[in-house]
């Protein structure tokens, strides 16, 4: 049997298409299904970018199809039958709604929910809040549809055991965007002895911040896979202070290296951290900045988090995540009539 995975543009971004790249792995290490891995040629959204993306997703032949996230307007050109549909998240249609264009929202959310999720059988998304998020956007009766599997951690996060710095802790902050909170984050920290490693690139107004703050920092952008996980690896706490995400990937990934964790009461970020982080209000300075100086000075409550995000982590795991998505492919054919239907379906095991 073959299962062929179609992502968007290659170098368009990266997160998604190594997440599934590892799970293609997972699953073609049983040997008895094929996988493919296919990129969609264009990535700009007009029409003939539209056109050409739907011919090439036209021209695949497999017995099973899963559009892995961003090119959710594939689905029109796919056997509903034979096709999952991710789709990680409403991040694009809330930037549309708070830069105030309609014009562009009802575009996007023509093309990549509404459409597509009218078309689609079968959906997954990667936690309970983006599936609440589609029901505010589309409606119960389509995200109705919708199956939450979860993301996994890339295998190469490993525990790697280190002595924490009471005196300077390194703090790794992952992302610089609006949502991703920084401002506050920087507020917090000021006054408490550490070194902040920001990954992700800084506007003026950030750096301004930074200095403003007279914090000790090291910002870093464009990094590799392997210098991500370096970075992990050297700091003392991951910070995680985000106001939104559709999952909330460094917090397993920081569990998985053994690196105690502060991030955001909110879900899906308490959800995904279980007991293995300390939550705060990402709204209030004043309990960032109480999170950071207990996890420092607090070694006992420290060490109980990282105990806790490893066993957390566990459930993470490409071999626990695989596992759930070949039992939704399973279900897929099984229940599905294909247009030229074999005997009896094929089973993934």
């Amino acid at each position: 049997m073959k299962l062929t995975y179609l992502f968007r543009k290659q170098y368009a971004g990266y997160s998604i298409e190594g997440l599934f790249m590892q799970l293609a792995e997972a699953i073609r290490a049983n040997g008895r299904i094929t996988v493919a891995e296919v990129y969609a040629p264009r990535m700009t959204l007009d029409l003939t970018c539209l056109y050409q993306n739907l011919r090439f997703a036209r021209r695949q032949q497999a017995d099973l199809y899963h559009i892995t996230g961003d090119v959710h307007y594939l689905m029109l050109a796919l056997p509903p039958a034979r096709t999952v549909l991710t789709i990680h998240d409403c991040v694009s249609l809330e930037r549309q709604l708070a830069a105030k264009n309609p014009v562009k929202f009802r575009l996007l959310w023509l093309l990549y929910y509404y459409l597509p999720m009218q078309r689609a059988r079968h959906i997954t998304t990667v936690s309970e809040k983006s599936r609440q998020e589609l029901i505010r956007f589309v409606g119960l009766k389509l995200a109705e549809k919708v199956r939450v599997i979860p993301n996994h951690y890339n295998p190469r996060y490993v525990p790697v055991p280190k002595v924490f710095n009471t005196q300077q802790p390194v703090i790794l902050h992952i992302g610089t965007g609006v949502h991703k909170n920084l401002p506050r984050f920087i507020e917090a920290l000021a006054g408490i002895p550490c070194q902040l490693v920001i990954v992700g690139h800084l506007t003026n107004e950030q750096h301004q911040l930074l200095e403003q703050s007279a914090i000790q920092y090291v910002q870093k952008e464009r990094l590799t896979e392997a210098e991500i996980i370096a970075e992990y690896i050297a700091c003392d706490i991951v910070a995680f202070a985000s106001l939104y995400e559709g999952f909330g990937m460094p917090i397993i990934e920081a569990q998985a290296t053994g690196r105690v964790v502060l991030t955001s009461d909110i879900v899906p970020l308490r959800d995904v951290a279980g007991a293995g982080a300390h939550l705060i209000d990402p709204y209030s300075v004043a309990a960032i900045r109480a999170g950071i100086q207990r996890l420092i000075s607090d070694a006992p409550y420290r060490e109980a988090l990282i105990q806790q995000g490893f066993q957390n982590s566990a459930q993470y795991t490409v071999a626990c995540i695989s596992k759930q998505y070949m039992a939704f492919y399973n279900e897929v054919l099984q229940t599905e009539q294909f247009t030229t239907p074999p005997t009896s379906p094929p089973t993934i095991r």
